[in-house]
């Protein structure tokens, strides 16, 4: 199993920045790549932990905060599972909720990519639906254009 780290220079609490920067660099990672997201601002609050599966095969583990805004879009949802805590979160970490993202996300994770537990174990299957944030996908007509910028990009400019 190899493992890879795409970035910790997601500013704090922007989920957002997370959302759109994985759906920028999906298509670069192989089929059945575990990803963890853990930009969340809801620790400890009743919003549930996921493992969506993409119709590429890819699968994402986060909390359900928006994260999956993008890629829930394209390439679209096969299915989602959420967490059963119960089963799926490190030994003795109960009482604690300091690291949530450990304990249950990047737990969850590991056993998923190392084969210990397969997809149907992380937890019970859900509709698909997934908690989005709003935004406005683009508008062109004559002499005008509206929608979202994802991010500003300055060292690079996309504006």
């Amino acid at each position: 199993m190899k493992i890879f780290d795409l970035t910790h220079d997601i500013p704090p609490y922007n989920i957002w920045e997370a959302a759109y920067r994985l759906y920028q660099t999906l298509a670069y990672w192989p089929v059945g790549t575990v990803f963890v997201l853990l930009v969340d601002r809801g620790v400890g609050s009743q919003r549930r932990s996921d493992v969506m599966k993409s119709k590429t095969g890819h699968f994402f583990v986060t909390p359900d905060n928006g994260t999956l805004t993008l890629v829930a879009q394209y390439p679209g949802v096969q299915n989602v599972r959420e967490i059963d805590e119960t089963k799926n979160r490190l030994a003795s970490s109960g009482g604690s909720y300091t690291f949530y993202g450990r304990d249950i996300c990047a737990y969850t994770a590991a056993r998923l990519a190392a084969g210990k537990i397969t997809y149907a174990q992380v937890g019970k299957l859900l509709d698909n639906t997934i908690v989005a944030i709003p935004y406005q996908t683009p508008v062109f007509t004559i002499g005008s254009t509206s929608g979202t910028l994802p991010v500003l990009d300055v060292q690079y400019g996309n504006l």
